[in-house]
């Protein structure tokens, strides 16, 4: 996805699905790995650094992918592996589509 309205400032999503939330539908995610042991997360679970991650992209994509009628899922993990609650869900969806196969 680019975002037309600001050349200077595209956004792009890092992945395209069509059907993973609701019948062709267009799904954008974007991923995000995080060191949770970086000194500036260190007053902080990792927990909370994956959720307010993913409340971060949320902000940066919604009102862009709304307009255009797609939906947005924050692909948030931590470089131990970690993953954050909208990527579990995702893995889940997936888990059990893959399982009815």
């Amino acid at each position: 996805m680019v975002d037309e309205s600001s050349s200077s400032d595209s956004l792009r999503a890092d992945v395209e699905i069509r059907g993973v939330w609701q019948p062709q539908g267009t799904c954008l995610f974007d991923v995000r790995v995080i060191d949770s042991d970086a000194p500036s997360y260190l007053d902080r679970s990792p927990e909370q650094i994956l959720k307010t991650a993913e409340r971060e992209k949320k902000a940066k994509y919604s009102e862009h992918c709304e307009r255009r009628h797609v939906s947005f899922s924050p692909l948030c993990a931590t470089v131990d592996g970690l993953i954050g609650p909208e990527m579990s869900i995702l893995l889940q969806r997936l888990a059990d589509r893959l399982a009815l196969k």
